[in-house]
C-alpha cells in the first residue's frame, strides 16, 4: 500500500476493514472513515460504533 499510486492508501486500508465488517455484520451498508481529520496522537485513533439491533 505503501507506492506512488495516485490511490491514497488509507482508501484500501477502508475497504479492507469495511469487508471485515460486512462479513462480520452479514450487512454491506457500513461506512469507515479514517485520516487527518480525526486528530490523536500520533499511533493513535479513535473509534466509535453505532449500533442497531
Amino acid at each position: 500500500m505503501l507506492s506512488d499510486a495516485e490511490i491514497n492508501y488509507e482508501r484500501h486500508a477502508r475497504a479492507a476493514l469495511g469487508a471485515v465488517i460486512a462479513s462480520v455484520t452479514g450487512d454491506p451498508a457500513n461506512f469507515v472513515s479514517g485520516g487527518t481529520e480525526h486528530q490523536c496522537a500520533p499511533g493513535e485513533a479513535p473509534i466509535a460504533a453505532i449500533v442497531r439491533v
